[in-house]
């Protein structure tokens, strides 16, 4: 009974701790996306309407499906979509934003709000809006059990060591990989002076 408890007392720390970072992440992501929403209202373009209800759609993932220790993968799939979506509303002629999706299933699980977190500190900190030459590109797929996720983009690097590195959001999202998959998951980042940073995740489905 006593072994018992202990487990018990432990699942709900863990518990406990993932609500806490979840509830940090969610405000850092949309005060991030709320910012670009209002560049464009107060340019008046046309996009504002369009980038609000993009917007919503994220709003309804993380409240109605993200409650849970899994989500479908398909859906963090989808509001990575609508992500780079509104991401390219702030450069109608950068073509260079690009998603890729292999192998993924509906049946298919995965702790939720950790790819969206990842693609979104890259477009974040990335250059791609406003460096005619940038780029970012995000890789999701689905093999042999284990889901990975590639991200590769241009960044400034004056300007990213200025933000520390990405600040509350990443280190948020490394700490909810430890506590949800322990040491089945494989992180590898690559941030070289040159100005294009890479990461490679990889964790189970």
């Amino acid at each position: 009974q006593t072994v018992a408890r202990e487990t018990q007392l432990r699942n709900e720390k863990l518990r406990a701790e993932l609500n806490f970072l979840k509830s940090q992440i969610n405000p850092h992501f949309f005060f991030n996306t709320l910012n670009n929403i209002y560049a464009y209202a107060e340019t008046g373009n046309a996009r504002t309407a369009a980038m609000i209800e993009r917007l919503s759609s994220i709003l309804r993932f993380m409240v109605y499906d993200c409650g849970q220790g899994q989500v479908a993968l398909t859906k963090e799939v989808t509001a990575v979509e609508v992500l780079l979506e509104i991401l390219r509303m702030k450069n109608e002629d950068q073509r260079s934003i690009t998603l890729e999706v292999i192998g993924v299933k509906r049946f298919h699980l995965i702790a939720p709000l950790i790819i969206v977190n990842f693609v979104e500190n890259a477009c974040k900190h990335g250059n791609v809006t406003n460096n005619p030459a940038g780029f970012l590109n995000v890789t999701i797929s689905v093999a042999d059990g284990r889901c990975r996720l590639a991200i590769t983009n241009t960044y400034t690097p004056s300007v990213v060591r200025k933000t520390a590195n990405g600040g509350l959001g990443l280190d948020n999202i490394k700490q909810r990989l430890q506590l949800q998959y322990g040491d089945a998951y494989e992180l590898t980042e690559n941030k070289p002076d040159d100005g294009i940073y890479s990461l490679q995740l990889a964790i189970p489905v």
